[in-house]
């Protein structure tokens, strides 16, 4: 069925064989299940999960679709690369990303821009020559705000990621995420000059009174403005709407005009998040002396799910929505368990070398990132760890569910192995029906 139940159903199919939830309620419960079967510690799941039980088998050949760290030297290795922006031209009441206010010295901005541009060239090298048979299959810019950096260091980041890419190797997706206020035609131009292919933009809402109330710079106006010249130049299919409900004071009938103004752009995804409180953020400490309402309306997320399905923007992941073939190819990675490269301030990336899964955390401050990549080769980062067998099961569960197509047993076991298979076959059997 597609319908959207309060009540954990999981489908089990043969060849390949899968397993879907269906419940943000309940997916916390069976996770945590799922891992005491498993005999695999760990801590207790706080996110809300949820995905739309699927009839679909999907159509993509499994070697294809499923890009794992767990890939055997000397075979190809799939990975996503995300580059990281940190700077913002204002610091949203919501945020606690690593994010920095953008000097308004036009001086220091151009040699912020000069050296972050040498610095992400030097870590794309100093992360990526030992990585072998490497193929990239797609480049995500994230931040802070990177429509903010010049689309002259983007296409020079890009074309430098090139060069690591097999012979062969092509239809890489690049997404760079964007505020509507710096989305001018000319920009837009610009960044699609630059290689990128898909745009992502923050509009949160298209509510006057709510963007004021999460701290965002442009208005009602200007958020359809940039939808409509992002649509223009890259095509409705390669964008998408951000969107946030659950903000407060926010009514149904407010976030329902705010999705009929995003449908009616036809645009190829859209992505919904709940607004959530967290630490080191205004809204956090507003809510923490009594001065800010939040209070969970989960009616506002069954309301979209169905609001957007017969637009043909199906949910296929917890916050994501697409037409068929539009999803979003770098997030599916990271929940399809996939490897991953970070590159930039405060940047995470999770891959594998040499039979050994790394997690790898690049230093946070913008000028000590600069430093540590150009001065000292990059080998002072954050933090670096070897992720263990049992994390990467915790891990690859927590990821799959968030899906609507669920957890692959045969894609599990060619990564985990028949022993665990079988321990999470036994650990799922209640939760199976036909």
């Amino acid at each position: 069925t597609h319908t959207h139940t309060q009540i954990m159903l999981l489908h089990f199919r043969d060849s390949p064989r899968w397993v879907s939830s269906a419940s943000p309620r309940t997916t916390s419960k069976l996770f945590n299940t799922t891992m005491r079967r498993l005999r695999v510690n760990t801590p207790s799941l706080t996110t809300k999960y949820s995905t739309t039980c699927c009839d679909t088998t999907p159509n993509e050949n499994e070697s294809e679709k499923y890009n794992t760290t767990a890939t055997k030297t000397g075979k190809v290795k799939k990975v996503g690369v995300y580059l990281h922006w940190p700077y913002c031209r204002s610091i949203c009441h919501y945020c606690d990303f690593n994010k920095y206010s953008e000097s308004k010295d036009a001086v220091v901005l151009g040699q912020t821009h000069a050296q972050m541009e040498k610095a992400f060239i030097a870590s794309v090298h100093q992360q990526l020559h030992h990585i072998p048979h490497l193929q990239i299959q797609s480049i995500y810019w994230g931040g802070g705000t990177p429509t903010l950096a010049p689309p002259r260091l983007i296409e020079g980041v890009n074309k430098e990621l090139q060069r690591f890419q097999m012979t062969g190797s092509h239809n890489v997706e690049v997404s760079i995420e964007g505020n509507p206020q710096d989305l001018t035609h000319n920009h837009l131009v610009d960044l699609k000059h630059a290689g990128v292919t898909r745009l992502s933009i923050g509009v949160q809402s298209f509510d006057d009174g709510l963007l004021q109330l999460l701290g965002r710079r442009h208005s009602a106006t200007e958020a359809q403005c940039a939808v409509e010249r992002a649509c223009d130049v890259f095509g409705a299919d390669n964008v998408s709407i951000d969107l946030m409900y659950g903000i407060a004071r926010q009514s149904l009938d407010e976030w329902d005009r705010d999705l009929e103004t995003a449908l009616s752009f036809g645009v190829g995804h859209m992505s919904l998040y709940e607004l959530t409180l967290k630490k080191n953020t205004k809204f956090f400490a507003l809510w923490k002396h009594g001065r800010l309402e939040h209070d969970p309306v989960p009616d506002l997320y069954f309301h979209a799910i169905n609001k957007l399905s017969p637009f043909g923007l199906e949910q296929y992941e917890v916050s994501s929505f697409a037409k068929k073939g539009r999803e979003c190819t770098h997030n599916l990675n990271y929940w399809r368990c996939g490897g991953y490269i970070g590159i930039g301030p405060g940047a995470v990336g999770r891959y594998c070398v040499a039979d050994e899964h790394v997690e790898v955390e690049q230093l946070r401050k913008p000028k000590d990132w600069i430093a540590s990549v150009l001065s000292r080769g990059g080998a002072d980062v954050q933090s670096k760890q070897t992720v263990s067998k049992d994390e990467l099961i915790v891990d690859h569960i927590n990821t799959f569910l968030r899906l609507r197509e669920g957890v692959c047993l045969t894609h599990w076991a060619s990564v985990h192995g028949d022993e665990s298979t079988a321990l999470l076959e036994k650990a799922l059997l209640p939760f199976m029906c036909d």
